[in-house]
C-alpha cells in the first residue's frame, strides 16, 4: 500500500510539473509585437510603468504594464539606444550618435538635454545612485555625471577599444567589457576609478 502512495504521489508531481511546463510555454508565446520601431532599450519603472526608447528619436510609455502605449517626441532624430533610471523619477536616454543625452526627472513625462554633454558614441548607460551615472562609448572613453545627468566628464582608461557593455554591483563595483577582449573594473564608482 506504502508503495502504491508513493507511486501516486510521484504521478501526482510529474503531472503538475507538467502542467506548470505547459503553462510557462502558454506565458512565454504571449509575447506581441509593438510596432516597427527598432526598439534598442527598456526601462522597467515600476509594476506597471516601462518606458522604451527607439530609433528616430522615438519613446514608448505604457502605464499599465505594456497593455497600452503613449508615444513620446523629443526635439532629436537620432537613434535611442539606451535608457536607465534610478528609482521611479531620475532617468536619463542616450542616443547612439554624436553623445545625444536626455534626462527627466519626473519620471519620464518630459526630457531635457543636459547642460553639458558629450560629442561620442554612447552604447550603455547606467544610474548607479541618485546622482551618478555612467554612460560608455568608443575608444575606451567613460564619462561620468555626479549631478543625475546634468553634465557629463570623461574619465581616463588607458584602453582605446570600443566599450560595449557594463553592469554595476552597487554604486562602487562595476564592470565595463567592449572589443579585443577589454574588461574594465572599478572598486570606486564614486570617483570613477577603472583598471
Amino acid at each position: 500500500m506504502k508503495n502504491v502512495l508513493r507511486i501516486s504521489a510521484l504521478l501526482l508531481l510529474l503531472i503538475s510539473s507538467h502542467l506548470s511546463s505547459s503553462q510557462l510555454l502558454r506565458a512565454q508565446s504571449k509575447w506581441e509585437r509593438i510596432g516597427e520601431e527598432g526598439f534598442n532599450g527598456v526601462a522597467y519603472i515600476s509594476s506597471t510603468k516601462v518606458i522604451a526608447v527607439a530609433n528616430e528619436g522615438r519613446i514608448l510609455t505604457s502605464m499599465d504594464a505594456g497593455k497600452t502605449w503613449t508615444r513620446q517626441t523629443i526635439p532629436s532624430q537620432t537613434d535611442l539606444v539606451g535608457i536607465s533610471f534610478f528609482g521611479t523619477d531620475r532617468g536619463i536616454i542616450i542616443g547612439f550618435q554624436q553623445g545625444e543625452i536626455f534626462v527627466t526627472t519626473n519620471g519620464g513625462t518630459t526630457w531635457q538635454p543636459p547642460t553639458k554633454s558629450i560629442n561620442d558614441i554612447c552604447n550603455q548607460v547606467d544610474f548607479v545612485s541618485n546622482d551618478t551615472a555612467f554612460i560608455i562609448g568608443s575608444q575606451g572613453r567613460i564619462y561620468r555625471s555626479i549631478d543625475g545627468g546634468k553634465s557629463w566628464n570623461v574619465l581616463t582608461t588607458g584602453i582605446t577599444s570600443n566599450l560595449n557593455r557594463m553592469q554595476f554591483a552597487d554604486t562602487r563595483n562595476g564592470f565595463a567589457v567592449g572589443d579585443s577582449g577589454v574588461i574594465l573594473h572599478t572598486t570606486d564608482g564614486q570617483t570613477g576609478l577603472w583598471k
